[in-house]
C-alpha cells in the first residue's frame, strides 16, 4: 500500500472521513494527514510536515489550495512526487492579515502579515502534477498555468470548483502519475 500524506487548504482541517480523502483511498492509498495551523509561518510549517513525512514513510503527497503550496515546497525539498490540486500561486499577494474565518468550524482566527509575508513563492524542482479545476473561483486557474506549465504536467478539468468536489474525476489522472514517478 502506498502511504499519501494529504494536506488541507487554508481555514480548514483534516478530515478522514470526507469525500477527498474516501476517493483517494478507493483508489489503494493509505492516507495520513493532521491539521495545519496556517497562522504559523510557512518556515514552521514545512519542517513539521517534513517531519511528519520521514516518521510515517510518506512516498507521495496531494494538496489543495494553500495545502498544495506547501505541498509543492516540501516535494521541492525531499524529492517524492506531488500532486497539486488548485494550488494557491502566489500566497504571499492574495492572503491577507487579520481577521478570518475557519470554514469547518466557523471560529475566528488572525493570520499576522509576517506570517502572510513568510509565504513566498515554491522553487520548481519537485514532480509534480497540478490538477486545476477551470471553473476555480479562488485561484485563476490561468494564472496558474502560466505560472507553473513550463514546469510540471498540469491536467485541466472542466468542473469541480475550487473545493475539486469532483476529485474521482481526478483520480485516474492522479494514480497514472504516481506510478510513473
Amino acid at each position: 500500500m502506498v502511504d499519501l500524506l494529504y494536506i488541507h487548504g487554508f481555514g480548514s482541517e483534516y478530515k478522514p472521513n470526507s469525500d477527498k480523502i474516501k476517493a483517494i483511498e478507493e483508489y489503494g492509498f493509505k492516507v495520513h494527514g493532521f491539521t495545519i495551523d496556517y497562522t504559523l509561518p510557512k518556515k514552521n510549517l514545512i519542517s513539521m510536515l517534513k517531519f511528519f513525512i520521514r516518521e510515517n514513510n510518506i512516498d507521495c503527497i496531494i494538496g489543495t489550495s494553500m495545502g498544495g503550496h506547501l505541498a509543492l515546497e516540501v516535494a521541492n525539498e525531499l524529492s517524492i512526487p506531488v500532486v497539486a490540486i488548485n494550488p494557491a500561486i502566489q500566497p504571499y499577494k492574495t492572503l491577507k492579515a487579520g481577521k478570518h474565518i475557519h470554514h469547518v468550524t466557523g471560529k475566528e482566527f488572525y493570520l499576522k502579515q509576517t506570517t502572510v509575508d513568510s509565504y513566498t513563492d515554491v522553487t520548481h524542482q519537485a514532480k509534480a502534477l497540478i490538477v486545476l479545476n477551470m471553473d476555480d473561483d479562488v485561484i485563476c486557474p490561468k494564472d496558474t498555468i502560466y505560472k507553473y506549465s513550463q514546469y510540471y504536467k498540469i491536467e485541466k478539468l472542466s468542473s469541480g470548483g475550487h473545493r475539486c468536489d469532483n476529485i474521482l474525476k481526478a483520480m485516474p489522472s492522479i494514480v497514472n502519475f504516481f506510478n510513473h514517478e
